[in-house]
Protein backbone atom coordinates (compact mmCIF):
# COMPACT_ATOMS: atom_id res chain seq x y z
CA UNK A 1 0.00 0.00 0.00
CA UNK A 2 1.34 3.45 -0.87
CA UNK A 3 1.81 6.04 1.82
CA UNK A 4 -0.88 8.60 2.52
CA UNK A 5 -0.63 12.11 1.07
CA UNK A 6 1.02 14.60 3.40
CA UNK A 7 -0.92 17.77 4.23
CA UNK A 8 1.25 19.85 1.86
CA UNK A 9 0.52 17.45 -1.02
CA UNK A 10 -3.19 17.59 -0.24
CA UNK A 11 -3.04 21.41 -0.27
CA UNK A 12 -1.35 21.30 -3.68
CA UNK A 13 -4.06 19.00 -5.07
CA UNK A 14 -6.74 21.34 -3.71
CA UNK A 15 -4.99 24.23 -5.47
CA UNK A 16 -5.03 22.23 -8.71
CA UNK A 17 -8.77 21.67 -8.20
CA UNK A 18 -9.42 25.38 -7.56
CA UNK A 19 -7.39 26.61 -10.54
CA UNK A 20 -8.99 23.96 -12.78
CA UNK A 21 -12.40 25.08 -11.53
CA UNK A 22 -11.62 28.73 -12.32
CA UNK A 23 -10.41 27.91 -15.81
CA UNK A 24 -13.41 25.71 -16.53
CA UNK A 25 -15.79 28.36 -15.22
CA UNK A 26 -14.07 30.88 -17.54
CA UNK A 27 -14.81 28.64 -20.53
CA UNK A 28 -11.71 26.52 -20.97
CA UNK A 29 -12.19 22.81 -21.62
CA UNK A 30 -11.59 20.67 -18.54
CA UNK A 31 -8.40 19.13 -19.96
CA UNK A 32 -6.86 22.53 -20.71
CA UNK A 33 -7.95 23.87 -17.32
CA UNK A 34 -6.40 20.89 -15.54
CA UNK A 35 -3.12 21.07 -17.48
CA UNK A 36 -2.84 24.80 -16.78
CA UNK A 37 -3.57 24.22 -13.09
CA UNK A 38 -0.90 21.52 -12.74
CA UNK A 39 1.60 23.79 -14.50
CA UNK A 40 0.82 26.76 -12.23
CA UNK A 41 1.00 24.72 -9.03
CA UNK A 42 4.26 23.09 -10.14
CA UNK A 43 5.77 26.53 -10.79
CA UNK A 44 4.48 27.95 -7.50
CA UNK A 45 6.01 25.15 -5.44
CA UNK A 46 9.06 24.70 -7.68
CA UNK A 47 8.17 21.09 -8.42
CA UNK A 48 8.06 19.33 -11.76
CA UNK A 49 4.79 19.13 -13.66
CA UNK A 50 4.99 15.36 -13.26
CA UNK A 51 5.29 15.57 -9.46
CA UNK A 52 2.08 17.60 -9.15
CA UNK A 53 0.25 15.48 -11.75
CA UNK A 54 1.40 12.39 -9.85
CA UNK A 55 -0.39 13.71 -6.74
CA UNK A 56 -3.63 13.90 -8.72
CA UNK A 57 -3.29 10.44 -10.21
CA UNK A 58 -0.92 7.77 -8.90
CA UNK A 59 -1.02 9.05 -5.32
CA UNK A 60 -4.84 8.91 -5.41
CA UNK A 61 -4.93 5.17 -6.02
CA UNK A 62 -3.23 5.01 -9.41
CA UNK A 63 -6.12 6.65 -11.23
CA UNK A 64 -5.56 8.06 -14.71
CA UNK A 65 -5.65 11.81 -15.39
CA UNK A 66 -8.87 11.24 -17.32
CA UNK A 67 -10.49 9.69 -14.23
CA UNK A 68 -9.34 12.61 -12.08
CA UNK A 69 -10.87 15.04 -14.59
CA UNK A 70 -14.11 13.02 -14.47
CA UNK A 71 -14.13 13.38 -10.68
CA UNK A 72 -13.56 17.12 -11.13
CA UNK A 73 -16.44 17.44 -13.59
CA UNK A 74 -18.74 15.58 -11.22
CA UNK A 75 -17.65 17.87 -8.39
CA UNK A 76 -18.10 20.99 -10.54
CA UNK A 77 -21.64 19.78 -11.22
CA UNK A 78 -22.34 19.70 -7.49
CA UNK A 79 -21.60 16.10 -6.51
CA UNK A 80 -18.42 16.42 -4.44
CA UNK A 81 -18.73 13.07 -2.65
CA UNK A 82 -16.69 10.87 -5.05
CA UNK A 83 -13.80 13.36 -5.17
CA UNK A 84 -13.90 13.99 -1.41
CA UNK A 85 -13.96 10.26 -0.76
CA UNK A 86 -10.97 9.69 -3.05
CA UNK A 87 -8.99 12.51 -1.45
CA UNK A 88 -9.72 11.38 2.10
CA UNK A 89 -8.99 7.75 1.35
CA UNK A 90 -5.47 8.63 0.22
CA UNK A 91 -4.59 11.51 2.58
CA UNK A 92 -3.57 11.72 6.20
CA UNK A 93 -6.40 12.14 8.69
CA UNK A 94 -5.05 15.61 9.52
CA UNK A 95 -5.98 16.72 5.98
CA UNK A 96 -9.64 15.74 6.25
CA UNK A 97 -10.77 19.02 7.87
CA UNK A 98 -8.89 20.93 5.17
CA UNK A 99 -10.68 18.90 2.47
CA UNK A 100 -14.08 19.41 4.14
CA UNK A 101 -13.51 23.16 4.47
CA UNK A 102 -12.41 23.44 0.83
CA UNK A 103 -15.55 21.75 -0.48
CA UNK A 104 -17.95 23.42 1.96
CA UNK A 105 -18.24 26.55 -0.19
CA UNK A 106 -17.98 24.99 -3.66
CA UNK A 107 -21.22 25.54 -5.57
CA UNK A 108 -22.07 23.89 -8.90
CA UNK A 109 -20.79 25.81 -11.91
CA UNK A 110 -21.71 26.04 -15.53
CA UNK A 111 -18.91 26.29 -18.06
CA UNK A 112 -18.99 29.35 -20.29
CA UNK A 113 -17.74 27.00 -22.97
CA UNK A 114 -21.23 26.44 -24.39
CA UNK A 115 -21.98 23.16 -26.15
CA UNK A 116 -18.51 21.95 -25.20
CA UNK A 117 -16.99 23.94 -28.06
CA UNK A 118 -13.29 23.47 -28.48
CA UNK A 119 -10.94 26.27 -27.62
CA UNK A 120 -7.41 27.13 -28.53
CA UNK A 121 -4.57 27.96 -26.19
CA UNK A 122 -2.38 30.93 -27.04
CA UNK A 123 0.98 31.50 -25.45
CA UNK A 124 2.80 34.80 -25.16
CA UNK A 125 5.44 36.44 -23.02
CA UNK A 126 5.18 39.74 -21.14
CA UNK A 127 7.84 41.71 -19.34
CA UNK A 128 7.78 41.55 -15.54
CA UNK A 129 6.14 44.95 -15.14
CA UNK A 130 3.20 44.13 -17.41
CA UNK A 131 2.81 40.67 -15.86
CA UNK A 132 2.65 42.20 -12.36
CA UNK A 133 -0.02 44.66 -13.52
CA UNK A 134 -2.16 41.82 -14.87
CA UNK A 135 -1.73 39.72 -11.71
CA UNK A 136 -2.71 42.73 -9.59
CA UNK A 137 -5.82 43.51 -11.65
CA UNK A 138 -6.93 39.87 -11.67
CA UNK A 139 -6.38 39.60 -7.93
CA UNK A 140 -8.40 42.75 -7.25
CA UNK A 141 -11.22 41.37 -9.42
CA UNK A 142 -11.05 38.03 -7.60
CA UNK A 143 -10.38 36.00 -10.74
CA UNK A 144 -7.43 34.08 -12.11
CA UNK A 145 -4.95 35.63 -14.51
CA UNK A 146 -6.23 33.22 -17.17
CA UNK A 147 -9.81 34.39 -16.64
CA UNK A 148 -8.73 38.03 -16.84
CA UNK A 149 -6.74 37.48 -20.03
CA UNK A 150 -9.55 35.44 -21.60
CA UNK A 151 -12.14 38.10 -20.73
CA UNK A 152 -9.96 41.02 -21.83
CA UNK A 153 -8.84 39.49 -25.12
CA UNK A 154 -12.38 38.34 -25.93
CA UNK A 155 -13.83 41.80 -25.20
CA UNK A 156 -11.10 43.51 -27.22
CA UNK A 157 -11.49 41.13 -30.18
CA UNK A 158 -15.28 41.62 -30.20
CA UNK A 159 -14.92 45.42 -30.11
CA UNK A 160 -12.36 45.40 -32.92
CA UNK A 161 -14.48 43.05 -35.02
CA UNK A 162 -17.58 45.26 -34.55
CA UNK A 163 -15.58 48.37 -35.46
CA UNK A 164 -14.17 46.63 -38.52
CA UNK A 165 -17.63 45.44 -39.63
CA UNK A 166 -19.08 48.93 -39.11
CA UNK A 167 -16.25 50.42 -41.19
CA UNK A 168 -16.89 47.99 -44.04
CA UNK A 169 -20.63 48.61 -44.03
CA UNK A 170 -20.30 52.39 -44.19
Amino acid sequence: MSSKLQIKSTEQILEVIQITRNGFRAGLPIKDSYNTAVQQVSQKYRRTYQTIADGCTRRLGSIKAEKFRELLMESFSGNHDPLISTLKKHSLYGSHKLIDKFFSNQNPIQSKNKNNLSSEVFSFRLNDTEAKKIRTIASIQGITVQEWITNTVTDSANKKLKAWAKEILE
